[in-house]
């Protein structure tokens, strides 16, 4: 069992069928669709208990929730440079982009928030 104060590090858990509690902005918890089964979100540390016995007594790995979840993510996924082209954090770029390239997330971005607005 894992406890996690950023949703991406439970979330790698539970791919691993692994329990997890995750702390902090449950309200902003993209893992709300798993059973609580899996994941535990907990926003009061007095809370822990009962979801730590929760998880111990009835832990159940939902593998067709974590496919529904990932299948989802990918139909909606767009393939940008966030953090180093769009942020312009030089101090981590992991690819040299060109001024075309960054364009071209720019545009894949722009593309994708307007097919989801149309929604």
């Amino acid at each position: 069992m894992t406890l996690a104060i950023s949703n991406s590090v439970a979330f790698e858990y539970l791919l691993k069928g692994i329990p997890a509690i995750t702390m902090g902005d449950v309200s902003e918890c993209p893992f709300s669709i798993f059973p609580d089964t899996m994941i535990q979100k907990v926003q009061n540390p007095f809370e822990l208990a009962r979801a730590v016995k929760m998880l111990l007594d009835h832990f159940f790995y939902d593998k067709e929730a974590l496919i529904h979840y990932v299948a989802a993510v990918m139909k909606e996924l767009v393939h940008v440079n966030y953090y180093s082209a769009l942020f312009n954090r030089s101090d981590a770029k992991m690819l040299e982009l060109g001024p075309e390239e960054i364009e071209k997330d720019y545009d894949a971005l722009a593309a994708y928030l307007a097919g989801y607005l149309k929604k």
